[in-house]
């Protein structure tokens, strides 16, 4: 071989490295076989994150749990392209799925997960004094607010307070 060959004129005494047609259609097999995965993989990822932002706002009750698959489906079918916005005299670009989860995250408290009784202990029903207290107390208490109720009323009563289940 010449110590200094001319970059510009090729070598032609060499023979060049050519795959055959089987190795080039196992090699496009294979770079397929990649890109399935890795866009499976993608979308595996988006859907993890997109169940962790519904969950998030499912324990923060902006969002009621039994919708929390449709909220995770319908994300992914949101577009990720950039769209223009109006945000007061400008127009800012967004991905639609980012409008999306910011709308989502300025949504008002709307289902209370917590108990919501009236800082009563809930009532130990094992015992059938306990029930019988309960409704009694109930009972009494709308007595003296000058109001007569019936004892299913009374249970009624301690279940929107969150004194029984």
């Amino acid at each position: 071989p010449d110590p200094d060959p001319d970059p510009i004129i090729p070598n032609f005494g060499e023979k060049p490295d050519m795959a055959t047609a089987e190795e080039l259609a196992e090699r496009e097999r294979l770079l397929t076989e990649r890109e399935t995965k890795l866009a499976k993989d993608g979308v595996t990822l988006r859907r993890g994150a997109y169940a962790d932002f519904a969950d998030s706002l499912i324990r923060d009750g902006v969002f009621p749990g039994g919708e929390r698959d449709n909220l995770v489906s319908f994300m992914e079918t949101v577009d990720a392209e950039p769209v223009d916005f109006a945000e007061g005299d400008a127009t800012v670009q967004k991905a639609p799925i980012d409008w999306f989860k910011s709308f989502l995250r300025g949504l008002p408290k709307r289902v209370s997960t917590g108990e919501t009784g009236a800082g009563e202990a809930a009532t130990d029903f094992a015992e059938t004094d306990n029930v019988q207290t309960a409704i009694g107390n109930e009972l009494a208490s709308a007595k003296a607010a000058g109001r007569e109720i019936s004892p299913a009323e009374a249970v009624s009563r301690l279940r929107i307070k969150g004194v029984i289940k």
